[in-house]
């Protein structure tokens, strides 16, 4: 029911109510739980190919809520990529994977020769992003410029963690952060295979992803073998002192390299393993917090003013996690039994038979946010289907 009501006409989904409309990046991230799990094919069908038809440059658009198109978003255009995949995966539609197979190619076409922000194809296979010298200027959303960054390339914020403070992100992740090249080596291995259904030669597309997802593994474990780097490559003007332009945080991103259908990782994998169980202290009784407590920055409380907005993604809950999450630790065995518990007595303390958008990261996490977000109630769904089938 709660799915019901982030469905709309279009077909489209509202990202959350009552302050979000159509964001094509909450879209396709929920795509699976609201549109496959609930049955509406014809209707995913159409949401996918009106999605398609406003790429440009490799770029999925990512919103029209500010009153214009807009672009700023590196991950939109890879939940796209998954959502075509599992579609076609779950409906066997060969069909939508021919008629998009344009778009697919044109999306990896841009994506080696540099497209908005700074996002690029590096020469190890893996995207990086907000990079000075690879940014196209004169795009729609460039961000101030500051003699330090010419480009305005720091003052974006394109990763789902996107808050930023009287226009300085909270949470820069410039560079090559975990979950955004997870998801790009799943969508190479969804292209690949998409075209191959298609009739249509992979083989370039297989190349790059053989390329990529050998550095993932290369270059995203932590030597201590506690986990995966957040970010790695990070520019040396934005990098912290002594960080050796790799971010080791303790962020929950790293678990979509074990819980994405084509994973960079192999799960019986020493780095998955490890992966799933650095996340252990992020875990809460309604998702995951953004960040580790006793971590620089981090903030229990998501309350306030600008405070509030420094705490969306610095040890903020995010309920929309619990579905990388149940996914990454079934696939490495570790148990899952009353992962939901928690979420779904929580269907009736906020947005009444909905799921919140976040919660506080203290005891006893009240919920904050939107009352009623798409992805967090797709990931509950979706993650409810695959435990319970």
């Amino acid at each position: 029911m709660a799915g019901d009501q982030l469905v709309v006409a279009g077909p489209t989904v509202v990202a959350g109510y009552p302050w979000f409309g159509d964001w094509s990046r909450d879209t396709c991230t929920s795509y699976e739980g609201l549109l496959l799990e609930t049955g509406r094919i014809d209707e995913g069908r159409m949401l996918l190919e009106r999605a398609a038809a406003s790429i440009s440059e490799g770029m999925l658009a990512n919103t029209a809520d500010t009153g214009g198109t807009e672009y700023d978003t590196v991950v939109g255009t890879l939940w796209f990529l998954h959502a075509i995949d599992r579609h076609v995966a779950r409906t066997g539609d060969v069909d939508l994977a021919a008629t998009l197979a344009p778009a697919l190619r044109a999306i990896v076409k841009h994506h080696l020769a540099g497209a908005r922000f700074g996002i690029r194809v590096d020469d190890d296979g893996l995207l990086t992003w907000g990079v000075p010298g690879f940014s196209p200027l004169g795009h729609p959303r460039a961000a101030p410029r500051e003699p330090s960054d010419p480009e305005g390339l720091f003052r974006s914020a394109l990763t789902w963690m996107d808050a930023r403070v009287d226009g300085v992100p909270v949470t820069g992740r410039h560079g090559k952060p975990v979950e955004v090249n997870a998801l790009w080596v799943n969508g190479l291995a969804a292209i690949a295979g998409l075209l191959g259904r298609a009739g249509a030669d992979a083989s370039e597309v297989e190349a790059l992803l053989d390329t990529a997802r050998a550095s993932f593994s290369r270059r995203f474990p932590c030597p201590d073998g506690v986990g995966l780097f957040d970010v790695v490559d990070i520019p040396a003007d934005a990098a912290p002192a002594g960080s050796g332009g790799n971010d080791a945080s303790l962020r929950p991103n790293q678990l979509l390299a074990v819980s994405l259908p084509h994973a960079p990782l192999d799960p019986a994998s020493p780095a998955a393993r490890a992966a799933v169980a650095a996340c252990g202290p992020l875990l809460t009784s309604l998702g995951l917090r953004s960040l580790t407590p006793g971590s620089p920055g981090c903030t229990g409380r998501h309350r306030g003013g600008p405070e509030r907005d420094r705490a969306y993604h610095q040890g903020t809950v995010w309920p929309w996690l619990v579905g990388p999450c149940v996914d990454a630790a079934a696939r490495v065995g570790v148990d899952t039994d009353g992962a939901l518990a928690g979420l779904e007595a929580h269907l009736a303390e906020w947005g009444l038979g909905s799921v919140s958008e976040t919660a506080d990261g203290d005891p006893p996490h009240a919920a904050t946010g939107c009352p009623f977000q798409a992805w967090s109630v797709a990931e509950v769904l979706r993650a409810r289907r695959s435990l319970f089938p």
